[in-house]
């Protein structure tokens, strides 16, 4: 188990460097920088130059390049290059990454245990109305793009409904939309995901076996048959639970839930290095330990894949 846990970690050091120095060169590779004249036109160009020193902008990229790794290592993020100037990126992501968590969180436990659920229903009353009525639904939640999603929420909710959310506060309504747009894709994946699996875990021989003994089919379905039926959920909680916590661009946006992924929104508008380096290390790292753990899960539930990988 310990060998199996060092070598998913190794791969989430790779990845990460790799993740690193691909953002960096690809950003650096768009023509301009944050303090492009045509966002300054009023200032003189030596002041520019300065600015672009003060930063390290005017050295070659890949001496930039380096010289983040220096003071990546060190623990150190670096500053916000625009609109917030001077704030440091690590404060910036402590600050709203909070309500990414709240909303997020919620989403990801409305998404299990509605998702699975689902998907053990749709299996055991297969080519039934239930059946056919979670497929259809989850059909639609996979096809449904999250940005038209919101969209219909926030028309349902503000038109129709005449509920005000334009401003996102802590309470059931406000929490409740954006936690239905997150979720409404994850659910229709999980429960896609457990019908296809618990189909073949009823078909097993020792399920058959606990039915032969006299087992009811409660026991059968819960203890016997889910377990295994969970290992594709499992596999894919990790990059869910990650990409959830850590917001979703467009319904951050949408609904103006002052998260993380609509604060990256606002940072890539403004070419803010610094801070879009932070969040993309921010998220990388978020997504390795969340499949890292996954992966632990993973080799609890199903031991053999510990050998195997």
């Amino acid at each position: 188990m310990i060998r199996y846990i060092l070598k998913r970690l190794l791969a989430g050091v790779i990845s990460m460097v790799v993740l690193i120095t691909v953002v960096f060169f690809m950003m650096h590779a768009i023509p301009g920088d944050p303090f492009a004249p045509s966002d300054q036109k009023n200032v003189p160009p030596e002041i520019l130059e300065r600015i672009r020193a003060t930063y390290g902008l005017d050295k070659p990229v890949l001496e930039q390049y380096f010289d983040y790794w220096k003071a990546l290592l060190q623990g150190n993020l670096g500053v916000s290059v625009r609109g917030t100037e001077g704030v440091s990126v690590s404060d910036k992501i402590t600050h709203h990454f909070p309500s990414s968590l709240l909303v997020g969180g919620i989403a990801v436990v409305f998404s299990l245990l509605v998702g699975i659920p689902l998907g053990v229903l749709a299996a055991i009353r297969r080519k039934k109305a239930a059946d056919f009525t979670t497929m259809a639904i989850a059909s639609v939640g996979i096809s449904i793009p999250s940005f038209v999603l919101a969209l219909l929420l926030l028309l349902l909710t503000g038109e129709v409904l005449k509920i005000p959310i334009s401003v996102f506060q802590v309470d059931f309504i406000h929490l409740l939309i954006p936690v239905l747009c997150l979720s409404f894709n994850p659910i229709a994946y999980i429960a896609r995901q457990t019908r296809s699996s618990m189909l073949e875990a009823l078909e097993n021989d020792y399920v058959r076996t606990a039915r032969a003994k006299g087992v009811s089919e409660l026991m059968v379905v819960a203890k016997h048959a889910l377990k295994n039926a969970l290992t594709p959920v499992i596999t894919y909680l990790g990059p869910l639970v990650a990409g959830l916590l850590t917001g979703s661009f467009v319904v951050e946006k949408v609904f103006s839930i002052d998260g993380i992924g609509r604060y990256f929104v606002q940072m890539v508008s403004d070419r803010d290095y610094n801070m879009i380096m932070g969040i993309v290390i921010f998220y990388g790292a978020f997504v390795v330990i969340c499949n890292l753990i996954s992966d632990i899960l993973l080799a609890i539930v199903d031991p053999r894949v510990r050998y195997e990988k």
